[in-house]
């Protein structure tokens, strides 16, 4: 059994095993692991079996006209409200929360220049 500190490298095993094609062969590393750690040997073992499966399913042809229903459809769409909490979206509540963020810095800044004392005391 593994224990619970190796969970960082089962994580990073089963994303090899995730990504590799069905054609390549695994890593001495991922090679390794899998003799000392049975979640990912049984891992591993699903993985071939769904690939097993999806490769004995048949192809489908998509229609002749996919590719213009599909373009058809994303022109249709009308984009999602912006939100004034995603980064990068500069909407009015944001706008408003810059101006008054930097109105405190500025008040913050002049009341401590106010507050020092100066050179005459």
């Amino acid at each position: 059994m593994k224990m619970m500190g190796n969970i960082l490298d089962c994580r990073f095993i089963r994303r090899e095993i995730e990504e590799a094609g069905p054609a390549d062969s695994l890593s001495l590393n991922v090679s390794d692991h899998l003799d000392g750690c049975a979640a990912c040997g049984v891992f591993f073992n699903e993985q071939v079996k769904l690939r097993e499966l999806v490769s004995s399913l048949g192809t489908v042809a998509a229609p002749a006209d996919f590719d213009f229903r599909l373009r058809a459809r994303l022109a249709g769409e009308k984009p999602k409200a912006a939100h004034w909490f995603i980064p990068g979206n500069l909407s009015l509540g944001s706008r408003a929360g810059a101006f008054a963020s930097l109105v405190l810095v500025i008040g913050l800044a002049l009341g401590y220049v106010g507050l020092r004392p100066g050179p005459d005391t």
